[in-house]
């Protein structure tokens, strides 16, 4: 699988995506995005220059997949919707609407969910709908491109992490998950967060387009250890049953995270950047019965541990034996600023302990909330 990843879910790239464009300019080999045909973009300079290698911003029609993933999303929301919470708001009464370009969907998907509502103005090729609808569905065509080209899921926004990565697994996620003999349902596996810390480069944005061009081509064999070496952890702990396996491969797998991470970070040099800060954020898949017993992967509510510039820490169960790991896409939470709101609550219930106990929870609380309330 290439480190090239799908920006979603809206066509441009907006004032509140530019903080971590940049940044992802620095990791992915290149960046893709759901364009409809005959859009013209309407970006500022800096946004042009950024992309005029063709690189970056790359467009990707959404026609050749629309009509199977429209007919995978109405399946799966009549699959799944009461599993989930936040899956029945999609049939909420909405006063508010945004657009959803008409090439995006199947015509069945407009008359089976997107005409359930009561007010959807059609405007040439636009269409106008719940927010709710529009959201989820976009999600889930991105989950959709990235499986069928090998596409990482990059996103800054940990609702749309959440979403995604519910429905990269299919709706089988368990709420209320604790490892070893306290399952409170049998789960075959068990959805692990793996959260490096202080790996973005702070106010990258007084950067100009060249010089991030310039390290982009200089730079390519750092960044692309970096993501190997992540790649490499999952893939193989996916596969891993016994303790021992998992710890052996935890304490190999750790090193060579961390050297690259600092080689990563010394390859900034060429960008001047000093002080870094934020959490990289990606899930990997255990085997549910080593959990308890596995002393580098903790309880959820002992908190999550630090190995080396590695963090980890339980966030659910999986009720259904993911088979493929390797193909599926990545999803990535980039958490670039160095400061975040956490779950109210996580402050007091992880006093004392580094932040990313709080964040980790803050992240476990993000699914239980998506599944219950």
């Amino acid at each position: 699988m290439s480190n090239s990843i799908l920006y979603y879910p809206t066509i441009e790239f907006r004032h509140e995506d530019y903080q971590w464009l940049w940044n992802a300019a620095l990791f992915a080999d290149k960046i893709y995005r759901i364009v409809p045909p005959g859009y013209e973009l309407n970006e500022p300079q800096n946004i042009r220059e950024l992309c005029s290698t063709g690189e970056i911003g790359i467009p990707l029609s959404p026609v050749p997949y629309s009509k199977e993933a429209s007919e995978e999303f109405s399946k799966f929301m009549d699959e799944n919707h009461r599993k989930a919470a936040a899956l029945s708001l999609i049939e909420d009464d909405e006063t508010e609407y945004i657009r959803i370009h008409s090439s995006k969907m199947d015509v069945k998907l407009l008359q089976d969910i997107f005409f359930k509502l009561k007010h959807i103005d059609e405007d040439e090729n636009w269409l106008y709908a719940s927010p709710h609808t529009v959201n989820f569905y976009m999600t889930f065509l991105a989950n959709h491109i990235a499986k069928k080209n090998s596409l990482s899921l990059w996103t800054r926004n940990q609702e749309l992490w959440t979403t995604s990565t519910y429905f990269l697994y299919g709706g089988a996620l368990q709420d209320d998950y604790r490892p070893g003999k306290e399952y409170i349902e049998p789960s075959t596996e068990a959805l692990v967060s793996i959260m490096i810390p202080d790996i973005f480069p702070q106010d990258l944005l007084h950067v100009p387009p060249t010089d991030i061009l310039r390290f982009r081509e200089k730079r390519k064999d750092e960044r692309n250890q970096f993501l190997n070496a992540i790649k490499t952890l999952r893939n193989e702990l996916a596969q891993a049953d016994a303790p021992e396996v998992i710890e052996a491969i935890i304490n190999d797998e750790k090193k060579k995270i961390d050297s690259a991470a600092n080689e990563y970070r010394k390859s900034m040099d060429i960008l001047r950047v000093a002080k870094f800060g934020g959490i990289l954020t990606t899930v990997i898949t255990v085997a549910a019965d080593v959990l308890g017993y596995c002393s580098n992967f903790p309880d959820l509510y002992k908190g999550a541990i630090e190995s080396s510039g590695l963090w980890a820490g339980i966030l659910t169960g999986i009720f259904e034996k993911r088979v493929g790991n390797i193909n599926n896409p990545y999803t990535y939470l980039a958490q670039i600023k160095s400061t975040f709101s956490y779950y109210p609550g996580a402050s007091k219930l992880f006093g004392g302990q580094p932040q990313i106990a709080k964040y980790n929870y803050t992240l476990y609380r993000g699914f239980e909330e998506f599944i219950n309330d």
